[in-house]
């Protein structure tokens, strides 16, 4: 059924997969930060089918890290009122990086003045078969205390109406279908 949970603070989901069982709306929210995270840090999730749940994160700060996944989920929204951090949580030894990432099955919507990964990572968002949309960008907002971050973004199609930094990295979006750059957002990786 249908969640609706709203934290003060802080809200830790330490989980490597998102499940929804049936086609209800749910809303988690922390007034902090609210991050979903993965610490069993061998496991690479896959995305299980989407069933007709939306669930929308929201955080302060919205901190995605380590390898994470959605089941059941066929909208996602993800909501930083400050920014979303892309990171991962341990040096991969199969890549040789710092590796992180979401694989859904859902339409994704990322809401925030700014998308940023940390210093050194390499996370990718697989949304693949699906829509991605960025909005909500602040063009003056400040540039992120991180370097090198490699950000990937999968879908098929790509909706870029908001701010993704990720300053002496690289950023890659990787439509089979359009990626629409529309007016005002801002990609950058100066």
């Amino acid at each position: 059924g249908a969640v609706d949970l709203a934290m003060r603070r802080n809200l830790v989901l330490d989980t490597p997969v998102l499940v929804a069982t049936d086609a209800a709306k749910s809303l988690l929210k922390a007034a902090s930060v609210l991050s979903w995270t993965n610490s069993k840090i061998t496991d690479r999730p896959l995305a299980g089918e989407g069933l007709g749940a939306q669930l929308t994160l929201q955080g302060g700060m919205l901190d995605m890290s380590g390898h994470v996944a959605t089941d059941g989920i066929s909208q996602l929204t993800l909501v930083g009122d400050q920014e979303v951090r892309l990171r991962p949580l341990i040096n991969d030894a199969l890549t040789g990086g710092y590796v992180g990432g979401l694989n859904t099955a859902a339409d994704v919507v990322i809401k925030a003045p700014q998308l940023v990964g940390s210093t050194a990572t390499q996370y990718t968002l697989d949304a693949s078969g699906r829509s991605l949309t960025i909005e909500g960008g602040d063009p003056l907002a400040a540039a992120p205390l991180s370097v090198g971050a490699n950000l990937t973004f999968k879908a098929a199609t790509i909706d870029q109406k908001g701010t993704i930094q990720a300053p002496f990295g690289q950023i890659t979006l990787s439509a089979t279908e359009r990626v629409t750059l529309h007016e005002g957002s801002v990609t950058s990786v100066s």
